[in-house]
């Protein structure tokens, strides 16, 4: 799978892989439109383990009584 931008939007394309090339593991190549710098790494890790400690705090937090 691979994916381009053409003006604004973000297109994506697929291919058939032959059998003996597959992989159990999918990768995906992405080019930025425009360079970026690489971002602090204490503060980028930082992020990343609140958002996911966020995220796996709420899963399975409601319940629905439908029982009257």
């Amino acid at each position: 799978m691979g994916f381009y931008f053409k003006g604004d939007q973000l297109f994506a394309k697929r291919a058939d892989i032959p059998t003996e090339s597959q992989d159990e593991w999918t990768t995906f190549v992405m080019d930025l439109r425009e360079s970026a710098e690489m971002p602090n790494l204490d503060n980028f890790t930082r992020f990343l383990a609140t958002s996911l400690g966020f995220g796996i705090g709420n899963i399975g937090r409601e319940y629905y009584d439908d029982m009257g």
